[in-house]
């Protein structure tokens, strides 16, 4: 019962921020920022509260077991044993020391990364702040801030570090990349592809000539050969752990059960490709050429589609899903921009029918978290 209350406070939250976008015009900067501060702290409200999330328990049972920073000599001892990223650690050792609780802990691992993302918006936007920010919690808000907390994280590390890339402050986009893998590991692929971003372009052609060659590349060179491949060159602990994430089968209760996950893992792969495609189109393709910040994040979206069809094709269907979601954490700027500047008068029509459809994705989230496909 507590849970269907979350997500009907989520809905109000989505209603209220609807309106406040239709109507933002009207608003002065130094309000829209106001609005926008004040939905992240009741986000975070919510968050510290929260019985949403399949991983609840895990991240209840790993606070117990982390030592306070100030146990020092435990700290590094647990540390060096790691099984969870340093950035989560050193969050939780920190809180434990000045007497904060799980609660506590919730709402800050909200409230940060939502924090970045709001800073990030106000160096990218000043005339549709509220529609970018209603945009990406639509996209994001369930799924992430309040359920896969670690990784998200890492996600709003690695779409500033894009942004200080592109503005050249080289030294604060290398510190924010090494947050993002020290937040979750699987961002340690950014870091290998982040300072290229900005160096190529692609026609739509190519784009999707590339999609499906890495759909048969997957098919190929499955995942079986790329870990035989690994375990014999390298030995570390993390490709071992990889392994068993990749290759592990997920376990359905139902027709309905693997109906509604395929849905909610793979509405936003699919979203992201049809956004790469419409920004591709001719009209738009100047802003893309000629535009570095808006460059960088469609490569990085291109890149995750990428490897989203590779690892489709090798059969890792939920890495597929999250690292495409990694990648294409900037896709609620594409869109934003897409609505506000690229589609002449039908642009309001436009961002209702968005709206709409992401409010249909939330739904079906809201399905699969309240385990609605067993009754």
């Amino acid at each position: 019962m507590l849970i269907l209350f979350q997500f009907l406070l989520i809905s109000v939250i989505f209603i209220i921020l609807f309106f406040l976008s239709v109507n933002e015009y009207k608003f002065s900067l130094f309000l829209k920022k106001i609005i926008l501060l004040v939905s992240i702290l009741s986000i975070s409200i919510l968050a510290s509260q929260r019985t949403i999330g399949t991983d609840l328990q895990t991240y209840y049972g790993w606070f117990l077991k982390t030592y306070p920073i100030d146990n020092f000599s435990l700290f590094i001892q647990d540390l060096g044993q790691l099984n969870i990223e340093p950035t989560y650690y050193i969050l939780v050792s920190i809180l434990k020391s000045l007497g904060g609780n799980f609660q506590i802990f919730l709402g800050l691992y909200a409230f940060i990364p939502l924090f970045i993302i709001y800073l990030i918006i106000l160096k990218i936007e000043k005339d549709h702040i509220i529609k970018m920010f209603s945009i990406f919690l639509l996209i994001y808000l369930i799924r992430w801030p309040l359920d896969i907390i670690r990784q998200f994280a890492g996600m709003t590390f690695y779409l500033g570090a894009l942004l200080l890339y592109v503005n050249k402050r080289y030294i604060l986009a290398s510190i924010s990349s090494f947050l993002s893998i020290f937040s979750h590991f699987s961002a340690i692929l950014t870091a290998l592809t982040n300072i290229f971003l900005n160096k190529f372009s692609f026609k739509k052609t190519s784009f999707l000539i590339l999609c499906l060659i890495s759909l048969l590349f997957g098919f190929i060179f499955n995942l079986e050969f790329i870990f035989d491949f690994l375990n014999s060159t390298f030995d570390l602990a993390l490709i071992n752990k990889a392994e068993l994430y990749l290759t592990s089968n997920y376990e359905y209760k139902n027709f309905i059960h693997f109906i509604s996950r395929n849905l909610m893992e793979h509405f936003s792969p699919i979203l992201n490709f049809l956004i790469i495609y419409l920004f591709l189109n001719k009209k738009n393709i100047y802003i893309y050429s000629n535009n570095s910040i808006y460059k960088v994040i469609l490569n990085s979206m291109m890149f995750g589609s990428f490897l989203y069809f590779y690892l489709i094709g090798a059969g890792a269907f939920t890495f597929a899903y999250r690292l495409n979601s990694m990648y294409s954490i900037g896709n609620f700027i594409i869109i934003t921009r897409l609505i506000t500047e690229y589609i002449d008068r039908r642009k309001m029509n436009v961002y209702y029918l968005i709206y709409i459809i992401l409010i249909i994705y939330n739904l079906i989230i809201v399905y699969y978290y309240t385990g609605a496909f067993n009754l």
